[in-house]
């Protein structure tokens, strides 16, 4: 302990310099550690869509064809089959992600959740039964948003299996987009009315910051400042359809996505006997554009390969900085290794001072990275074990290159020779 001191007294700036440069590259491993995990949850969702064809199924009831169509006393039910039989079909995967906005009761008040925040808008507010209602921004989706989609919760729990069929009494379970934290929280219940009717919500589960999902007119919609509502589908054809509740409903559940490995004449095949059997064929296949998805998978690929190629740049220019000083640093203490020769000590045990300098400059280093980690990171167990398993590797490496330039630098100068005169 006394060597080091005398040491230290010795060049207390190079040791100044070499521990910034050591907090610089722990830094710089933990940084990389966080960002390559990010990218590769970044890079799983668009990777999922890779080498699949997605169509987008669009109906055609508009203008006078929708009066027509709903003149028909079945017209109902044929849109109920129609969805149910789209959705059942083991051909391809049918994905539903609704951009529909809802209206909560007594929201508290902030323009942010308003679904034209964008644009400038504030948020629009309406009496209901005596009661405000909100218009806020909301996805409806179904269990496939989640397969396709790598959504992460900070808090509760995701929607259960039977969410995603519709009860009138039952309460709908709600996600709530990360900003919502701290406004709502786990277990609360919500007034909602969708598509303008009245029901009951409680919210199971907050989302972790910047989550996102692929969107027909978005590929990567952010979730911050969304509620998430299950798509709830009818289990047989509804009775009461007054309002605009139901009409609405089943166009949402028969305007889905379908992503398949199927191509466009192969997918009309498949749906054949689905228009026979529902009897409805009023509808387009959309082809997606794929080039937006593709685009984004390869753009996240070349973050990361960037990612690396900068830590990997920057990592080699701090570790060749630590190696310059560690340099300086002995030869600024050729008197000192001088008089511990003559004190009996030796060459090896000498030159092993710069390896257990780097060890102790680097392990004091190390801390204050993490307590940063453990102050702004929620659960960074997995991120704390795996930054230090990441610097004993660098740590045993630059260990080995120290010994092997310490030796260099001792055979240079010859400390021996000098003491002899």
């Amino acid at each position: 302990m006394k060597v080091r001191k005398l040491l230290f007294k010795q060049t207390p700036y190079l040791n100044v310099l070499s521990g910034v440069a050591a907090i610089l590259f722990c830094s710089l491993i933990l940084a990389f550690i966080i960002n390559l995990q990010k990218s590769n949850i970044e890079t799983t969702a668009p990777d999922q869509f890779k080498e699949k064809n997605v169509y987008q199924i669009s109906d055609k009831l508009y203008n006078g064809q929708e009066k027509l169509f709903f003149s028909n006393p079945d017209s109902f039910s044929i849109l109920h089959q129609f969805g149910q039989k789209l959705r059942q079909s083991n051909k391809y995967d049918y994905y539903n992600a609704v951009w529909q906005p809802i209206e909560l009761a007594d929201f508290k008040i902030d323009p942010q959740f308003g679904p034209y925040y964008e644009f400038g808008k504030g948020l629009q507010i309406r009496e209901f039964e005596g009661k405000p209602y909100a218009t806020v921004a909301s996805f409806q989706i179904n269990a496939k948003v989640f397969e396709y989609n790598n959504i992460g919760l900070q808090e509760g729990h995701f929607f259960p299996s039977d969410a995603y069929f519709f009860e009138e009494d039952a309460d709908i379970p709600i996600l709530l987009g990360a900003a919502y934290k701290g406004i709502y929280q786990v277990g609360d219940h919500l007034e909602l009315l969708h598509y303008t009717r009245h029901f009951n919500g409680v919210v199971t589960g907050i989302l972790k910051p910047q989550q996102r999902i692929f969107t027909m007119n978005n590929p990567e919609a952010v979730l911050d400042r969304s509620v998430i509502l299950p798509v709830r589908y009818f289990k047989e054809p509804p009775k009461n359809t007054e309002g605009i509740f139901v009409k609405a409903s089943l166009y949402s559940h028969m305007n889905g996505t379908i992503i398949t490995n199927l191509s466009p004449m192969e997918l009309r095949d498949v749906l054949k006997p689905i228009n026979v059997e529902s009897n409805f064929e009023a509808y387009h296949i959309i082809g997606a554009e794929s080039l937006p998805i593709l685009a984004l998978s390869k753009m996240t690929d070349t973050n990361r390969l960037l990612l690396f190629i900068a830590s990997l740049t920057t990592g080699f220019m701090l570790a060749g900085l630590y190696l310059w000083t560690l340099s300086l640093l002995v030869k600024r203490n050729i008197p000192v290794y001088m008089v511990l020769l003559i004190s009996g000590a030796t060459m090896d045990s000498i030159q092993m001072l710069s390896s257990r300098r780097l060890m102790l400059t680097i392990g004091i280093a190390s801390l204050f990275p993490a307590a940063l980690l453990m102050i702004i990171v929620e659960n960074p167990l997995y991120f704390l074990i795996t930054y230090y398993v990441v610097v004993v590797i660098v740590v045993l490496l630059l260990a080995g290159m120290v010994k092997l330039m310490t030796k260099k630098l001792f055979r240079r100068l010859d400390l021996v020779q000098q003491l002899k005169g």
